[in-house]
């Protein structure tokens, strides 16, 4: 976007575990249950042995809020007053390979924008994945 959202806690480029971002909760719920499973054990830990257990209820908030939407979702359960969705890009056999998210100030991304923004990110999301189901055909 055009503005950057005070206390926004990702930046381009920058490197989060994956139970700790709308993104990465959206690829975790498409992952095979062992594989997020462990994953988002190997995660707290890390988070417990950098940070100590300080956020671990903020993050469980969050991903509890995502499981309920379906998607990454948060309501400034990590950094007040942003608000974020994301869904994971599938590619062919229904594994994520990344994520599209979308956030802002709770004014900007507010409930009664939530259904709209939610259609046009998955509309994108499906977008993207059938660029890259193209991208990554086999030449025949």
């Amino acid at each position: 976007g055009e503005h950057d959202v005070p206390g926004m806690l990702i930046r381009v480029g920058s490197w989060r575990p994956l139970f700790s971002a709308v993104a990465g909760l959206a690829m975790l719920q498409r992952m095979p249950a062992p594989e997020a499973e462990e994953i988002l054990a190997r995660n707290r830990r890390e988070e417990i042995a950098r940070r100590g257990p300080r956020r671990l209820e903020d993050l469980d908030r969050m991903r509890a809020r995502s499981a309920q939407a379906g998607y990454g979702f948060t309501r400034g359960d990590l950094a007040p007053g942003v608000w974020a969705m994301a869904e994971a890009v599938l590619d062919g056999s229904g594994q994520p390979l990344g994520a599209l998210a979308l956030s802002g100030s709770e004014s900007t991304l507010s409930e009664g924008w939530l259904s709209q923004a939610h259609a046009q990110l998955a509309e994108t999301v499906q977008d993207i994945a059938a660029d890259a189901a193209q991208c990554f055909r086999a030449p025949g």
